[in-house]
């Protein structure tokens, strides 16, 4: 077990639960089933992360991706379809790439 990443994942909810301002964590995962991504995985789904279905084909690079949440409060209607997180992830990554 990872305690050093447990506690960093531990510290990051806190933060986000205290601003009042998030209602979910969304990571994305390679979802090639190498055993170091496996255990990537498994790491995460310890944290409290849910492994969505969907497989995400970014044009640029050639791994493949999965989408990963944690809700922070109950009962929200964040969706949990992996398509449809994907297409947060890519407009973070639109917006991080231009500088906004």
């Amino acid at each position: 077990m990872d305690i050093q990443g447990k506690n960093m994942v531990a510290r990051i909810k806190d933060w986000c639960k205290n601003t009042g301002s998030f209602e979910r964590l969304l990571i994305e995962v390679e979802a090639d089933q190498s055993p170091e991504n496996l255990a990537r995985k498994h790491f995460w789904q310890t944290s409290g992360f849910v492994l969505t279905e969907y497989i995400h084909h970014y044009i640029w690079v050639p791994e493949k991706y999965q989408a990963m949440y944690l809700d922070l409060v109950p009962d929200t209607n964040q969706p949990k379809d992996g398509k449809e997180l994907f297409k947060h992830i890519s407009n973070f990554h639109k917006d991080s790439y231009q500088g906004v």
